[in-house]
C-alpha cells in the first residue's frame, strides 16, 4: 500500500503535536484508512508509563497501523505490534471512516480528540 503524502501533510509533520491532524489528513489522501484515536501508554523518559491522546491511521482489514507523527516520519507497523509497544486493546480506541471523521471534525471544529477519556491528562 502507497501513502501519498500532500504538502501541506508533509509541511504539517515538522510541527509537534499535530497527530491528529495529520491522521485525519493521511485519510483523506488514501481511499481505505481509518482515523483512529486512542490512549497509549508514554515510552518516553519525561511521562513513562502514562497514557496519552493520540492519532494514527489503520487500515481498513485492520492489519497494517501508520504513525506519521512518531519521530517526525512515516512509521508502519503491523497492527499487533503496534498495540503490543502502546499497550493498547480495544477499549483504548475509537476508529473513525473518513466520512465519520469529516462529521467530528464539522461538529467539533477541530481535528480531535474527540473522544472524552476518563483520567487521562496528557
Amino acid at each position: 500500500m502507497m501513502i501519498r503524502m500532500t504538502t501541506s501533510l508533509s509541511q504539517a509533520m515538522k510541527e509537534q503535536g499535530n497527530c491528529f491532524q495529520i491522521a485525519y489528513e493521511v485519510a483523506c489522501s488514501n481511499r481505505g484508512w481509518l482515523v483512529c484515536h486512542g490512549i497509549p501508554v508514554f515510552q518516553g523518559p519525561e511521562h513513562f508509563g502514562e497514557r496519552y491522546r493520540h492519532a494514527w491511521n489503520e487500515s481498513d482489514n485492520g492489519v497494517f497501523v501508520v504513525d506519521c507523527s512518531l519521530y517526525g516520519k512515516v512509521s508502519g507497523f503491523l497492527r499487533r505490534d503496534y498495540y503490543s509497544a502502546g499497550q493498547l486493546n480495544e477499549q483504548h480506541v475509537v476508529r473513525y471512516t473518513m466520512e465519520q471523521a469529516l462529521e467530528e471534525l464539522i461538529k467539533h471544529e477541530h481535528y480531535g480528540g474527540w473522544k472524552d477519556w476518563p483520567g487521562v491528562t496528557l
